[in-house]
């Protein structure tokens, strides 16, 4: 099966999975911010934060190893190594994280004297403390899915099952009467339940690899260099991230974390797109560099590139035009205080996104350390701009390093791509994008302009989609690209409409 159908296919079912979490999801994060409020939420949000930097430290790369290698032994037939990498992986997490969870319960005082915003909520941490063995095992679980191309089992797992979990549970301890230890309690439950059905999955791929290839007796060297450099990016990250949360908490205070929290769950709706194509393309460009076929691993990235696009412009755009109408749905204080810090997050989106999986591409090819370096730089910096503008300008200065960071971080693996790889981000496909975003952008703020007062919801979702609308439609108009075309041929076929 050709890439771009195969893209497409496993598109459609990540496609299903956003829709449901955008709807679903987003009524669930107003209904969740209405009941807890920002303080609540926040508080939340720097409890999980905590948790995440445990799991960062313990994952020591494994997951994204697996990742890397999977699909690339899979490719040769070398099964005894794809069993090796699948169940040490997870027999060293399990253990691991089981670790971290009874050292966290341990040290929960010393935390709590640590982050003073967090006193009174020890049994909130005690219990999240879970998460660590939960977090480690899921995400080893999904990149196994991932690297054997099993894209719509991942999504029914983490769009569906989880999702669903966490919403019913959450409900239901609210309307007993539980507050934030409720919520605390709904994403421990659902994220059981989300690892159950994720092993279910794995065991049945570890049955079907063959026997016969023996296993490595000793763990091989290029998983070893690789894991290096991965927990090296997940070190960088696990205090890059909730530095975030805990510069808006001393800078400002816990009901600032939770607008920051709001205003990242908008800022990453666009994101879903990126991460479906990321998703999809990365065991696909693992194995294109198993094979040194550098002419797939452009045509990859340039295919990708286009579709996340043009999936996800339109949706930057509305969001950004009418952040303050989206955000009144969460309450006047997330309105007032995050219109701003939205539209600066979705500034660094729009940088991801016309950049498109270049992080991957790096990765997938044997260029992780360089992309490491480059990681270590631009954090280091962004850093900075976050904590001295936190300091003097509020969750403003938060967006403003954020976006420093994404934008340095595309800007030196651009570099990287190009000098090592001859890989140019440019592809002539990309002249169609210009006239329908200057349409769309014109058409969206004129409305924005002409509008009076809060705009109800019927409207925006209206306006959503006339933006879509508008913009595949000037590009349909334009003409369709060989892959596209050799889609719809592919559909067509299927529902039986041509021989």
């Amino acid at each position: 099966m050709s890439s771009h159908i195969t893209i497409a296919k496993q598109s459609s079912y990540f496609l299903i999975g956003n829709v449901f979490t955008l709807v679903v999801g987003f009524a669930f994060q107003v209904y969740l911010a209405r009941v807890l409020g920002a303080e609540g939420l926040g508080t939340f949000g720097l409890i999980e934060s905590s948790i995440a930097i445990a799991t960062a430290i313990l994952g020591l790369g494994i997951a994204p190893t697996v990742l890397r290698f999977l699909p690339a032994h899979i490719r040769k037939k070398e099964t005894g190594k794809a069993r090796a990498l699948i169940r040490k992986g997870l027999i060293y997490l399990f253990w691991v994280g089981a670790g971290g969870m009874l050292f966290v319960l341990l040290l929960t005082p010393l935390i709590t004297k640590l982050v003073p915003q967090l006193q009174g909520y020890e049994a909130e941490i005690r219990w999240m403390a879970l998460m660590i063995p939960l977090g480690l095992l899921i995400f080893c679980c999904s990149q196994i899915l991932r690297g054997f191309m099993d894209i719509r089992y991942f999504v029914i797992a983490n769009s569906f099952v989880r999702l669903i979990a966490k919403v019913v549970a959450t409900i239901g301890l609210f309307y007993i009467g539980y507050g934030l230890i409720g919520y605390v309690w709904a994403v421990v439950i659902s994220s059981i339940v989300a690892l159950l059905w994720l092993l279910f999955g794995v065991r049945k791929y570890l049955r079907n690899l063959s026997i016969e290839d023996q296993a490595p007796k000793s763990t091989p060297s290029e998983w070893k260099a690789y894991a290096k450099v991965m927990y090296g990016n997940s070190m960088l990250m696990f205090w890059a991230n909730p530095l975030q949360r805990f510069a808006a908490a001393a800078f400002v205070d816990n009901s600032a974390v939770g607008v920051l929290m709001i205003a990242q769950t908008l800022f990453s709706l666009p994101a879903m797109f990126l991460q479906m194509f990321l998703s999809i393309a990365a065991p696909m460009l693992s194995a294109a560099h198993a094979n040194e076929n550098k002419e797939e691993i452009a045509h990859l990235y340039h295919m990708t590139t286009d579709w996340l696009v043009r999936l996800s412009f339109p949706l930057l755009l509305f969001l950004a035009c009418f952040a303050h109408d989206v955000l009144l749905y969460f309450g006047e204080k997330f309105a007032d205080e995050g219109t701003r810090l939205l539209q600066l997050l979705l500034v660094a989106q729009l940088v991801n996104t016309v950049c498109g999986p270049l992080g991957n591409v790096l990765n997938m090819c044997g260029l992780e350390k360089e992309k490491f370096r480059a990681t270590i730089l631009s954090t280091i910096v962004g850093a900075i701009i976050l904590l001295i503008g936190t300091k003097f300008l509020g969750l403003v200065g938060v967006g403003l390093g954020i976006v420093s960071t994404i934008f340095l971080g595309n800007l030196f693996s651009l570099l990287i791509a190009r000098r090592k790889m001859g890989l140019s981000w440019w592809d002539v496909r990309f002249k169609k994008w210009l006239l329908p975003m200057l349409v769309c952008v014109i058409s969206t703020v004129a409305v924005n302009l002409l509008s009076s007062g809060p705009i109800d919801a019927l409207s925006l979702i209206a306006l959503l989609i006339g933006v879509y609308v508008l913009f595949h439609g000037i590009h349909l108009l334009l003409g369709i690209h060989e892959d596209d075309q050799m889609i719809l041929d592919a559909v067509r076929r299927k529902l039986g409409v041509v021989k």
